[in-house]
């Protein structure tokens, strides 16, 4: 990469003074500027954590471009290979990659069911692995040319500062302020004593100047989001006791960050996301309205509708969180499902027509469900559930219940 005259320039200025304590705060205290474990490049004599690692002021050290060698033209904010072409060709993956290659050391990036759920063994090791829909244990992920999309779009991105330029990571990720969850571990679990925040809302993005972590603040907490309801932790995996994230005791959200509040900056009933993987635009929903968010579900008394730690009594009272269902970045399963959700194992791979295996992780067995639906029958005709000329064959659950869907007078998600 061979910055122009102007871009070096500004660069330089920047590496030489500091314009905000505030952002400089916040870049020491990130995975990125951390002295210790903060980018660190290979080929590259600079300190941990400095600029220069991913900002090439010159071009040059002792007369030669340091690797990788990628872009023979300048590049935005003078980064040493061009910010975006791809999922698995881009900026942040030259190091978030798994391998010793740009990097001085293999940045492994586990998904939130290992890092929060207790996924036995990951799915992926790192982020390029995750994004990457060619692989035959990715089944799903927020496509980033969608992202890219959404961000240039004038409804959206434009209004909260970001350009055709910015990068589709930039959607989530302040890079200069996102910290690890788990801070620097290598073994990828959540503890009491090794968060960190890894999320800025969009909708903050401008002014750049007070765009920080989402999460770290009280009042960022699932606990508050669900003040006026409950929010369950649902259990860790391989366990009856312990709770998400942390895997310890603790379960009404107050160390889980509002993903909520997050998710609908973009997910929301306003907002038109196209998706290229399903060949239409995402369902639009309201989460203040919906009956798994702050609308009010129906207990049938006279049966058992929920498993543990969820109780029937509190049914009209849950909100959950988004990444209680889904993952982040990618997932084997598709809509993002998470592979365990409440110590259950989920497998909805590409085709599947059978949903159980979600369903059924918080609530009754998914045989025991189907005969819940007799007694809400006002409004329904058989047709709607079962299959004509199949006897007593049903529906698959996402013929009724998807993010959005009503039928009648029911809310049905």
């Amino acid at each position: 990469m061979r910055p122009g005259p102007l871009t070096s320039f500004i660069v330089l200025m920047l590496l030489l003074i500091t314009t905000s304590p505030v952002v400089a705060g916040d870049y020491l205290n990130s995975a990125h500027g951390n002295a210790s474990y903060g980018v660190d490049r290979l080929d590259g004599p600079y300190a941990i954590g400095n600029c220069a690692h991913c900002h090439e002021q010159h071009a040059s050290i002792d007369g030669n471009e340091p690797s990788p060698v990628i872009d023979d033209s300048p590049t935005k904010h003078a980064l040493f290979t061009s910010a975006y072409t791809s999922a698995t060709d881009n900026f942040c993956v030259e190091c978030h990659d798994g391998t010793i290659g740009v990097a001085n050391s293999a940045i492994v990036n586990h998904s939130y069911s290992y890092r929060a759920g207790g996924l036995t063994t990951d799915f992926a090791s790192s982020i390029k692995d995750i994004f990457d829909l060619d692989s035959v244990d990715i089944a799903s992920t927020h496509n980033l040319d969608d992202i890219k999309t959404l961000l240039s779009s004038a409804a959206v991105g434009l209004p909260w500062g970001y350009t055709s330029a910015s990068h589709p990571c930039e959607g989530c990720h302040n890079p200069h302020a996102v910290q690890g969850d788990p801070a620097n571990s290598d073994t990828g679990r959540k503890t009491v004593d090794s968060r960190g925040y890894p999320l800025s809302r969009p909708s903050q993005h401008t002014p750049l100047s007070g765009w920080g972590v989402w999460g770290d603040d009280s009042s960022e907490k699932m606990s508050t989001y669900a003040a006026t309801g409950i929010y369950q932790a649902p259990y860790y995996y391989g366990s009856t006791s312990n709770h998400e994230p942390e895997n310890n005791t603790t379960d009404d959200g107050s160390n889980l960050t509002d993903v909520n509040t997050f998710c609908t900056d973009c997910h929301n009933k306003t907002t038109s996301i196209y998706s290229t993987t399903l060949g239409r635009p995402l369902y639009q929903f309201d989460w203040g309205t919906e009956i798994h968010g702050k609308g009010s579900a129906i207990d049938l008394p006279a049966k058992t509708e929920c498993r543990t730690p969820f109780i029937d009594s509190n049914q009209g009272s849950y909100i959950l969180a988004c990444t209680d269902c889904h993952e982040v970045h990618g997932s084997p399963n598709i809509f993002l499902i998470r592979p365990i959700v409440n110590n259950n194992a989920v497998s909805l791979p590409v085709g599947t027509t059978y949903w159980g295996d979600l369903c059924s992780s918080c609530h009754a067995a998914t045989a025991d469900l189907r005969a819940f639906h007799h007694q809400a029958n006002d409004g329904y005709a058989c047709t709607d559930c079962h299959e004509s000329g199949k006897g007593p064959q049903v529906n698959n659950c996402t013929g009724c219940h998807f993010h959005s869907s009503y039928n009648s007078n029911y809310r049905l998600f």
